[in-house]
This record gives structure tokens, C-alpha cells and sequence, in this order.
């Protein structure tokens, strides 16, 4: 198992290091893609199928990467993969590529996955886009890509995985004529170099005509055997083309002179020899590979530790916290109980102190009103004593009678003014005693307006840490997860690292 790292290239860059580039694609791939403009896509792949299919009946010569057909073929090939395909991402944050998506349809099924494993084994290829292209490249060698692509989709389930319904993958109306096409293909030769270029970066532009070349497209075998040499139809009769011309005249008639036997044998030890190395290599690319799981493993259990403990931190603080609001609102709920009983208490003061002041208002208009009678009588009374006076004078007794009634009267009247001033100020100072009442009342309904709106707000923050304590409890629930997942991906490579290590050690032996 390869982990996937991010494309290091753009998907329709065409070229190769030390080469010019040439515009046989779109620059970059959109995630979304219309109808219109997938047809003329389609189309136009289809026209460099029909163009490279003419080439090679005129001529007989196999495709290789001069031909500007088969760049445009890759370049669109390759943009309408990557239109309309969901975003994905590995452990690490990585984004995927459609590498990604063959490696899951095809990893496990028989006469298939070979081509899967082979370029697995390719240390030169970094990223999944270099990857993936190297996977196409080696469907055209082998005449595989109508076969390799059929079977993708058949797996319906696999493939609305990785992209959105619209894409041309999902509807069999719309992909069967560019698959009946791709089986043209199956009649072409076409020879392409399994290595040498800078697939993570772009497409080739050019063909590499270097003799001795080692860059083939064998797929690394298991056994020694001769069978295992010639097990790709089609490759033999390349490799042994490209064996004539890396020889020299000279090699040629020595070889003229040795037995057939040992120059299969030199050949066979050739081969083995070469995936010796590539065992080695990949060996070391998995040991690498192995090294950086282990280091962020390592990583990521000491920040679920940290996380831990600032899990633990938090608990305590909301747990403190919590003791500490529910001590405030006991403690504001007895006040605000206390100052409601203090309320009710001072109203029924001043309910009191009311029918207190209506009884004294009462008597005192009771008072006034006698005193008025009295008046009322005095007057009557001195106007008939003056009538008797003017018609009596001669009467001093009746004068002196009178004169002691209107002493006793007089009296009487100040002692009514009396009671009437003292009634007055009882009046006054049970007027002040009522706005003094009601000042208190209202200044107790604004504490208590005010306590309310404090208990409101201790409420909001305790519902605020109930919902921080769910959130840290779901976050370490996601933690745990995703370490359990980075234990079994750490497992899984560890195991096919020792299976590498065994299979290495046999060959060997």
C-alpha cells in the first residue's frame, strides 16, 4: 500500500523537463463540466482515435510520444477524468486523483490489477497524477484501456463515489460510444517508455530515441522463469527489438557463436537482476514511507495527549465554573425571593397606612362639619343676643348668662381648632410616610427587574457550557477514531512491508 501524496502538475500541461511545451489540452481541470462542452470533448477524442487508428494502417510504424494525436488523445483523456469528480482527501489531508479512483476499481480484480502493481512498483512517480498517467500510458502498451475503463464503470457504486451524478462515467448512453471507440485502440501498437519522464509534472512531448534503453513496460514478476519473461503478448517482440539495437555489430556475431540456452540464460539473469534492483528500490520507498506513518503516528498520539489533558483542564474549569453559577443563582434566587416577600410586606403596609389616612380624612371632615354648626349657631345665637341686647338692656342677668355661653363656646371652639391643627399634621406627616412607601416600592421593583435579568444571563452561560462540553466530548470521540484508523493503516503497512521483506528474501535466495 502507497500513500498518495499531492499532483505536483496541472492536468492539461503537456511537455516533459528539458522539452518545450506544447497546448494539446486545457490548462487546468474545472470541477464541473456542462453537456456541451463534455460532446466536444468526447468528439474530439474520438477524431484523435480516428487519426491515430489512419497513421498507423498507412505507415505500420507503432505510436510513440512524437505523435501529436496521442498527445491530445492523453490530454483530453485525462481532463475528462478529472471533470465532474468529487474532492477526496487521504489521512494525511492529501488531496486524490483518478489514480486513486482505478486503484479501488481495479486493485482487486484478476487480470487487471497487474498494471495497477507495476506502476505501484515505479518509484520515479511521485504523486497520484504522475501516476495515473503512467497507469494509461502502460493501458495503450498493453492494448488494455476499453478493458481497464469498462471495468471501472461496471462498478457503479465505486464510481458515484468519486463523482457527481452529472459526470459522463455515470450514464452508459453517454460513455458507451467513447468505450466502442476506445476498443479501436486494441489493433494499434504503441511504443511508450514505462520511465525517463516527468509524469508528475506534465505530459511527454517527445520521444526519447536513446539506445540500450532499460525503460520497458514488463510488469515485475514474481519467478525467474522464462515464462514470466515473455508473459505480456505484444512486449516481447519490442523488448527483443530494442535488445537488436542496443547490441552492437560485434555482439552480434559472438552471439552468433553461443548456444541458445545461454543466451536466454544472460537474458533471464538480465531481468532478474533489474527487478532485484526495482524490489530494492520499492523496498526502500515502502521502508520510507513506513518511517513518516510512524513519525506522524507518533505525532499525532502526542497531540491526542495534549488534547487529553486540555480535555481534562476544561472539564474541571467548566465543572468549577458550573458549582459556581449554581451558588450565584441559589444565592440571587433567595434574594429575589426575599426582596418579593419585602414587596408584598411594604404593600400591605401601605394598604394599611391608606385606610389608616381614609378613616382620618373621614372623622376630619365629621369635625369641620360640626365646627361649622357650631359656627353656624354662634352666629345665630350673638345676632339674637344682640336683637335681645338693643331691645333689652335692662336684662343683665340674660347678658350675663349669655356672656358665660359665649365664654363656654369660645372655649369650646379653641379646642376644636386644637384637635383640628393636630389632625392636620397627623394628615401631613401620613402623606409624607405614603410617598416615602411608594418611592420604596418602586425602587424594590427595579432591584428585582434587575436580579431577573441576572439570573437570565447565569442560565444562557450554563446552557453555553453544556454546549461546549458536548463539543470537546464529540471532539475526543473524532480523536479516538481517527487514531484507531491510523493504528490499522500503521498495521496494514507494517504487514506488507514484511511480505515485501519475505518476497525479496526469496527471490534472493
Amino acid at each position: 500500500m502507497s500513500i498518495p501524496v499531492v499532483p505536483g502538475g496541472t492536468a492539461g500541461s503537456v511537455g516533459s523537463v528539458g522539452s518545450p511545451q506544447r497546448n494539446v489540452g486545457v490548462a487546468q481541470s474545472p470541477r464541473t463540466l456542462t453537456q456541451p462542452q463534455e460532446t466536444k470533448i468526447v468528439q474530439d477524442i474520438l477524431d484523435c482515435i480516428n487519426e491515430m487508428k489512419s497513421e498507423f494502417e498507412d505507415s505500420k510504424i507503432p505510436i510513440d510520444d512524437d505523435n501529436q494525436q496521442l498527445q491530445r488523445f492523453c490530454a483530453k483523456l485525462e481532463y475528462l477524468f478529472q471533470s465532474n469528480m468529487k474532492e477526496k482527501k487521504n489521512l494525511l489531508g492529501r488531496k486524490k486523483d483518478y489514480w486513486d479512483y482505478f486503484c479501488n476499481c481495479l486493485g482487486k480484480t484478476k487480470g487487471i490489477s497487474d498494471g495497477i502493481r507495476f506502476v505501484k512498483s515505479i518509484s520515479e512517480y511521485k504523486t497520484s497524477l504522475g501516476k495515473g498517467r503512467a497507469f494509461l500510458r502502460f493501458c495503450l502498451v498493453h492494448n488494455r484501456m476499453a478493458d481497464s475503463l469498462q471495468a471501472c464503470i461496471i462498478n457503479g457504486k465505486t464510481t458515484s463515489e468519486w463523482f457527481y451524478p452529472q459526470s459522463i462515467w455515470l450514464h452508459q448512453d453517454r460513455n458507451s460510444v467513447l468505450i466502442s471507440a476506445l476498443y479501436d485502440l486494441s489493433g494499434l501498437q504503441f511504443d511508450l517508455a514505462s520511465s525517463g519522464y516527468d509524469l508528475d509534472n506534465a505530459w511527454p512531448s517527445f520521444a526519447k530515441k536513446s539506445l540500450g534503453s532499460h525503460h520497458t513496460w514488463n510488469m515485475p514478476s514474481r519467478t525467474s522463469s522464462m515464462s514470466s519473461l515473455i508473459s505480456i503478448p505484444g512486449q516481447q517482440d519490442a523488448s527483443l527489438h530494442r535488445f537488436n539495437l542496443s547490441t552492437t555489430p560485434v555482439d552480434m556475431d559472438d552471439s552468433s557463436h553461443m548456444s541458445p540456452g545461454s543466451h536466454i540464460s544472460e537474458k533471464m539473469h538480465s531481468c532478474v537482476t533489474d527487478n532485484t534492483e526495482t524490489h530494492k528500490q520499492e523496498l526502500e520507498v515502502l521502508q520510507q514511507q513506513l518511517n513518516e506513518v510512524k513519525d506522524r503516528n507518533q505525532q499525532i498520539t502526542k497531540e491526542h495527549q495534549e488534547l487529553n489533558q486540555r480535555y481534562d483542564r476544561l472539564v474541571l474549569e467548566q465543572e468549577s465554573k458550573q458549582k459556581e453559577w449554581e451558588m450565584k443563582y441559589t444565592q440571587k434566587t433567595e434574594e429575589v425571593n426575599s426582596l418579593q416577600q419585602n414587596a408584598v410586606s411594604v404593600k400591605d403596609q401601605n394598604d394599611a397606612m391608606e385606610d389608616e389616612m381614609s378613616v382620618l380624612r373621614e372623622k376630619l371632615t365629621k369635625q369641620e362639619e360640626k365646627n361649622q354648626d357650631l359656627l353656624n349657631k354662634i352666629e345665630n345665637l350673638l345676632q339674637e343676643k344682640n336683637d335681645e341686647a338693643n331691645s333689652q338692656r335692662s336684662s343683665v342677668d340674660k347678658l350675663q348668662e349669655t356672656y358665660e355661653l359665649v365664654k363656654s363656646l369660645e372655649a369650646e371652639n379653641m379646642t376644636l381648632k386644637y384637635e383640628n391643627k393636630e389632625l392636620n399634621d397627623k394628615c401631613g406627616k401620613l402623606q409624607s410616610n405614603m410617598e416615602e412607601t411608594e418611592q420604596s416600592r418602586i425602587s424594590l421593583e427595579d432591584i428585582l427587574k434587575n436580579n431577573k435579568k441576572e439570573l437570565q444571563e447565569m442560565e444562557n452561560n450554563l446552557s453555553k457550557m453544556d454546549i461546549q462540553k458536548q463539543t470537546l466530548e464529540s471532539q475526543g470521540q473524532s480523536l479516538n477514531r481517527e487514531i484507531a484508523s491510523l493504528k490499522e493503516f500503521y498495521e496494514t503497512e507494517k504487514g506488507d512491508t514484511q511480505k515485501v521483506k519475505g518476497n525479496l528474501k526469496k527471490r534472493l535466495s
